[in-house]
């Protein structure tokens, strides 16, 4: 029940949701294709605001979903790769949220070399795993991203997860 309830509202609640880039200060995820398969990599790549940059959160009381929108994929962690797949609500596709970092267990989400895929790596206050949300909005109206972040320095509460 938890879990079609979850994948219901990421169906039916993400058209309408406030598109985001996943950012770090090297660049941002990215599908690099219109992701038709299940377990399609995700990339780092520069920023560009296309579609195949667009995530919505869903955030559940213990952790976040990352959305690709569309084609409503999920970001997951199978056996060690970080892929697109069909949102199930399951623990491989839930996200901690926690001071830049996002992680599931000891690992991090990790984008160190622009245009090779994410990978998930023990946690290190590196460039590479240091994530924001950049509102799409933000990202056209001003044609850039944000600055990078500096190890321990935090931004204005508009660029993270609500």
């Amino acid at each position: 029940m938890k879990k079609s309830l979850l994948f219901f509202s990421l169906f039916f609640f993400g058209f309408s949701a406030r598109a985001e880039l996943l950012q770090n200060p090297l660049g941002c995820a990215d599908s690099r294709v219109f992701p038709k398969e299940k377990g399609a990599k995700v990339y780092l790549y520069p920023c560009h605001g296309r579609i195949r940059q667009r995530f919505f959160l869903k955030k559940t009381p213990e952790n976040y979903f990352l959305v690709l929108m569309p084609p409503h994929l999920c970001l997951s962690n199978q056996s060690g790769e970080v892929v697109l797949r069909s949102c199930q609500g399951n623990s491989e596709e839930g996200w901690v949220w926690e001071n830049g970092f996002l992680r599931q267990g000891a690992l991090c989400l990790t984008g160190d070399i622009l245009k090779k895929p994410l990978a998930l790596s023990a946690c290190e206050n590196k460039k590479g795993m240091r994530w924001q949300f950049l509102p799409e909005i933000y990202f056209w109206k001003h044609k850039k991203t944000q600055p990078a972040l500096k190890p321990g320095e935090v931004r204005e509460e508009i660029f993270f997860p609500r």
